[in-house]
């Protein structure tokens, strides 16, 4: 394992959230809508999504592959489950959220890789190679995962608040991974 690829962890996370900081307070954040709609209601916001995360997550998969499972001694289909969730999420990103097949399209990739969050933060609740705080926030990263996905996609009253939902889905994500990384 390279220890020049770690660092890669925070920087591609640190890079996606100020460019979603940065969009979300541009562009009027809206509660009801994703962060997707949010990028597809520019051309400019849209560009600079598309460009970020063309950047971002070749850098946070390299940071997985080369040093993250190595490390803590994950299973192979971590490496699958992340690495099936940033291609999608790298289609997703170039693929408009607009209307029409388009949207559909879009939303089959990025919603589909978000679920696969679900089997990875599974496995690092079963791994015994991460701390036992990293362990405990598996736990309540999963739960949220498996609770708001729920909501979403059986309550409507959900919906209008997509934005935090998503959010909070994709920032706890981030969260474990840096917990993992920095308290073992």
């Amino acid at each position: 394992m390279n220890e020049v690829y770690k660092p890669l962890g925070l920087l591609s996370i640190t890079i996606t959230w100020l460019t979603l900081a940065f969009l979300l307070v541009k562009w009027s954040p809206q509660k009801g809508k994703s962060i997707s709609q949010h990028a597809a209601a520019s051309k400019q916001a849209y560009f600079m999504m598309g460009i970020v995360e063309t950047i971002v997550l070749p850098l946070f998969y390299l940071f997985i592959v080369k040093w993250f499972v190595p490390h803590f001694q994950l299973p192979r289909l971590f490496t699958v489950t992340v690495s099936l969730s940033a291609l999608g999420f790298f289609i997703a990103a170039w693929i408009p959220d607009t209307q029409g097949w388009l949207s559909i399209v879009h939303r089959l990739w990025a919603y589909g890789s978000a679920t696969l969050f679900i089997p990875a933060t599974t496995i690092l609740c079963l791994s015994s190679n991460i701390s036992d705080t990293a362990k405990i926030t598996s736990f309540i990263v999963l739960a949220y995962e498996i609770i708001s996905l729920s909501l979403f996609f059986t309550t409507e009253k959900a919906k209008q608040f997509h934005l935090y939902l998503q959010g909070g889905y994709i920032l706890l994500f981030h969260v474990l991974i840096l917990t993992t990384v920095y308290t073992h």
